[in-house]
């Protein structure tokens, strides 16, 4: 009997041990989050810094980036494969942006390229004959991939109109 109790004790005395070390163990750091970056598939009047955003550029989420009223930016998440396309109007981060918008919408190959060249369609000037309109440059999307229906998923951001 005593050895029974003796054993119960040992085993009391070595499971209290043991919770005592596990509350002073300090918790493991966690990994510092990288910020996104997005590659630059198309852009029209967009500038980050003052300088002109061109097609190719890498930006980050910390970016600062200006849409002026007839410009457009289509981009893609390197790491998580997510294109947005952004027409509206704004000065802001591009992560900033890129919260505004929680699901994608699937759009014609067509349809996104008849909306980017709509936007280059502001550049009107007049004379003293009239006003004159430039016939814009169509906007040729020949690098995104279509699924079967020809269709692409885009996370879109858009004026009110469109």
């Amino acid at each position: 009997m005593k050895k029974v109790l003796l054993l119960i004790i040992l085993c009391l005395l070595v499971g209290a041990t043991a919770d005592a070390q596990k509350g002073n163990r300090k918790p493991a750091k966690a990994k510092a989050k990288t910020a996104a970056t997005y590659k630059v598939e198309k852009s029209h009047e967009v500038y980050c810094n003052g300088n002109c955003v061109l097609e190719g550029t890498t930006l980050s989420a910390n970016n600062t980036i200006e849409i002026k009223d007839n410009g457009f930016l289509m981009i893609v998440n390197t790491s998580a494969k997510k294109r947005y396309y952004i027409s509206k109007a704004k000065t802001a981060k591009v992560a900033d942006i890129v919260k505004e918008v929680t699901k994608p919408k699937s759009v014609s190959k067509y349809y996104l390229e008849s909306l980017m060249t709509e936007k280059q369609n502001s550049n009107d000037y007049s004379n003293s004959y009239g006003n004159v309109l430039r016939k814009p440059t169509p906007v040729y999307l020949d690098d995104v991939k279509t699924d079967k229906n020809g269709e692409i998923k885009v996370y879109m951001i858009a004026d009110e109109e469109e």
